[in-house]
């Protein structure tokens, strides 16, 4: 029975149907393979989906800092970091002991405004003498005649504004005889040339002009009246214009030394006796006016300083300033204050000028960056309103010498050449294309271009990687993907931000020496590890391949600090100027008027961050460069910059220097320092 049923065939319909059900089966399973693929890349669609979710609230409420536990690291790769340790022991030697810590609409302003209304202000009281006059009246040929009318100022200091008084002395020098009867009558023949100062200085500003002095000239009645009356006005114009210009040919002798009288108290007597006295026959002087940083302005240097410092190192608007003046008792307007600002960063830039020539000729590393800023618009003829554009700041560190900041209008190559043109050694950026040009070889052939700024300067620059970029992948990837991998990545780099920690007092050489022995080994290896799982994810599309791709891409720059002790691993230092100099301070005053505007608040932001650089207070380094810079040659301002102010200072006259107003002894220049030797170069 068993053997009739095994030789049974089957029908050939049975056959052909279950043939049929077989390749139903294959096209489903077919359909079934796609639908899982699809599955698949839906699930990890939907992983990189919760991933980005992840990271953005991260950016958004968490902390800004990228902070790991890295002991929970060394435990989940022990083994990895024995190995670690093995690799850096082959060269013999322990890392050195960590190096303890360091310690409404209003009215158009109409003239000049008074400043008499302010009775809330302290006043205190100067007297402007001229200097040459004063020597004058020390050999008898010349009296003080009481003062001419007062003018007010502003000074700032600490606890608030002081209306600071101005006196100009007036000096009679006696009667002139015969200057009405004849107009060719040489007044300069009334005044003996008096010889050189001995305590004349050796540099000295500009003479004063003939229409800065001011003299007042009266006929002596009892003779000259005749003689007037027949010469008429037109003859005592022309004597009095001739007496004018001897005066100022007296003053010219020596006209930079000041010796300012500063009066505390509110009783200093009024200036006795009036301006033209027809019966005394006499010449009245009026001592000239010292320079000002901003002529006819109602601030001081002081003021001037606490406005920049309060604006831009703390981040307060003017319109907070205004507010606060005013409850003070010193209504001052924000225009006012705008126009200041723009003003002392126009005159501020042969300074900054300075700055950024001595770097790109001095400097061994220029570390920069970049951050945006909002430009208001220009007002559109139909008056309607248009959204601001966006500018940007670049900051550049010179090694240990200056900061300074460049507004653009664009960040482009262009622009980037312009700032870094002629400038030869290392420069550390992060990997934006926009400093690609700058690294470019001088022989390599590039495609034709009509715009000079794009065209080669011939120097040789080298990049050099900033390793808190290269880290940031790696440290995004393991807080939103927890990935294995990235976190095997952030174990490997924090030991190199470790030994960079340890190692930052260290001489260079020394620095030198310790890379080369324990970071260049791990470095290489790490990566070797990249690209190794660089391999497993290229076409797999994640922040583990684009962290990865990053480290590959930029091996070299990232290599490039163990070349010198001198470089740095990471560019925090330019972020931190960046943070502390624009990102703080625009939240709270948002935009910048023009790109004018740009360019003047980058010479003040320059000034401030140099002289944080060199431990000085920005606020008294700006009054004192604000005081000293009318007087200043412009082929020395280097001198005034916050690398060379302490040994300027010491070399001023302190009495002066306190002065909010007065003349100002330049100092000679210094002798030329000598060329740096090799161990000053590398202790540097």
């Amino acid at each position: 029975m068993a053997s009739e049923t095994t030789s049974t065939t089957w029908p050939a319909a049975a056959l052909a149907k279950i043939a049929l059900l077989e390749d139903a089966l294959l096209v489903s399973l077919e359909r079934a393979k796609q639908l899982e693929a699809e599955r698949d890349r839906v699930r990890a669609a939907y992983q990189q989906a919760l991933i980005a979710l992840e990271l953005l609230r991260r950016r958004i409420f968490a902390a800004k800092a990228e902070r790991v536990d890295t002991a929970q690291l060394e435990l989940e790769f022990e083994a990895k970091c024995k190995e670690l340790d093995a690799l850096a022991g082959e060269l013999g030697g322990e890392p050195p002991p960590e190096a303890p810590p360091g310690g409404p609409s209003r009215r158009k302003p109409t003239g000049r405004r008074d400043l008499s209304d302010c009775d809330d202000l302290e006043e205190e009281r100067v007297e402007i003498p001229d200097p040459e006059l004063e020597r004058l009246v020390a050999e008898g040929r010349a009296e003080r005649f009481g003062f001419d009318e007062e003018s007010s100022s502003v000074k700032w200091r600490r606890g608030g504004a002081v209306r600071l008084v101005m006196l100009r002395v007036k000096y009679r020098l006696g009667k002139l005889e015969g200057i009405a009867s004849t107009a060719d009558t040489a007044p300069s023949a009334l005044f003996a040339a008096p010889s050189a100062s001995p305590a004349a200085p050796s540099a000295s500003p500009a003479a004063p002009s003939a229409s800065a002095t001011e003299v007042v000239i009266a006929a002596t009645p009892s003779d000259d009246d005749a003689v007037c009356d027949e010469a008429g006005d037109d003859a005592l114009a022309t004597a009095a214009t001739a007496a004018i210009a001897a005066t100022a040919a007296v003053t010219a002798i020596t006209a930079t030394a000041a010796i300012a009288e500063v009066m505390t108290t509110k009783d200093v007597a009024a200036s006795s006796g009036s301006r033209l006295d027809r019966s005394a026959g006499t010449t009245l002087v009026t001592a000239t006016m010292p320079p000002l940083i901003l002529p006819r302005a109602m601030g001081s240097p002081s003021l001037y300083a606490h406005i920049v410092h309060e604006k831009f190192r703390r981040g307060l608007p003017l319109f907070r300033q205004e507010q606060q003046l005013a409850l003070d008792g010193f209504p001052l307007g924000r225009g006012t204050m705008s126009r200041w600002l723009h003003e002392l960063g126009e005159k501020s830039s042969g300074v900054v000028d300075a700055m950024r020539a001595d770097a790109k000729a001095t400097a061994f590393c220029l570390a920069t960056d970049a951050t945006r800023i909002l430009v208001q618009p220009a007002p559109r003829a139909d008056g309607k309103r248009q959204a601001c554009r966006t500018g940007h700041f670049f900051a550049v560190i010179a090694d240990r010498d200056h900061v300074f900041f460049e507004y653009t209008a664009k960040e482009n190559s262009k622009s980037v050449m312009r700032i870094f043109r002629g400038f030869e050694g290392y420069i550390q950026a992060d990997a934006n294309s926009v400093y690609d040009i700058l690294f470019r070889a001088p022989d390599e052939k590039r495609p034709l271009t009509d715009d000079p700024e794009l065209e080669p300067d011939g120097a040789t620059r080298l990049e050099v990687g900033c390793w808190s970029h290269g880290r940031r992948g790696f440290y995004e990837c393991a807080v939103t993907s927890k990935d294995a991998v990235a976190r095997e990545a952030l174990l490997r780099l924090h030991r190199l931000f470790e030994y960079e920690a340890k190692w930052r007092k260290l001489t260079p050489t020394q620095r030198k020496e310790l890379r080369d022995c324990f970071s260049k080994p791990e470095l290489e290896s790490f990566f070797t590890w990249v690209e190794l799982e660089y391999c497993k994810v290229e076409h797999q599309r994640g922040l583990l391949r684009t962290a990865l791709g990053y480290a590959r891409r930029h091996k070299h720059a990232l290599m490039r600090y163990l070349d010198d002790g001198r470089l740095e691993m990471d560019n925090n230092r330019t972020e931190r100027e960046i943070k502390t100099g624009v990102v703080l301070g625009r939240k709270a005053w948002l935009f910048i008027g023009s790109d004018d505007h740009g360019e003047t608040t980058a010479n003040l932001l320059s000034l401030i961050a140099s002289a944080r650089l060199h431990g000085l207070d920005d606020e008294a380094y700006l009054r004192d460069l604000f005081r000293v810079l009318p007087f200043w040659p412009e082929h020395r301002l280097l001198e005034l910059a916050p690398k060379s102010w302490r040994a300027t200072r010491d070399r001023l006259v302190p009495a002066e220097l306190e002065q909010e107003i007065g003349w100002l002894t330049v100092p000679s220049a210094p002798a030329p320092a000598p060329p740096p030797s090799a161990t000053d170069d590398a202790a540097r």
